[in-house]
């Protein structure tokens, strides 16, 4: 059993596929049972919306419990309406605010 949580952090588009490989590894290695969330903003937020690699990836992810989120400060720098985000992604206030929450609930920090 683990009790590990995970905040993975992620702001560049091209780091998807090493995100999404760690991720898996981290499953693979730890368990199921670990809480994992990613946060995405800067530029990575804008692959929400046209990866459908990624959507598959992220839908996968999210049926062994994993939480994909995008800051919303981001969503409106790259001019991305939240509607038109695909449903296993939560919109939150502020990736950097949502890191340090995360943090002070003991997740621990992973920058891609």
């Amino acid at each position: 059993m683990s009790n590990y949580k995970v905040v993975f952090h992620i702001n560049e588009q091209n780091k998807w596929d090493h995100l999404i490989a760690n991720v898996n590894n981290l499953i693979k290695s730890l368990g199921q049972d670990t809480q994992i969330e990613v946060v995405a903003n800067g530029r990575a937020v804008v692959d929400y919306c046209n990866n459908e690699k990624l959507i598959e990836n992220m839908n996968e992810l999210k049926s062994l419990g994993v939480t994909f989120t995008a800051c919303r400060n981001s969503l409106i720098s790259n001019k991305i309406n939240e509607c038109t985000l695909p449903n296993v992604v939560i919109v939150v206030l502020s990736g950097v605010t949502e890191i340090i929450m995360r943090q002070s609930e003991g997740f621990l920090y992973l920058k891609v």
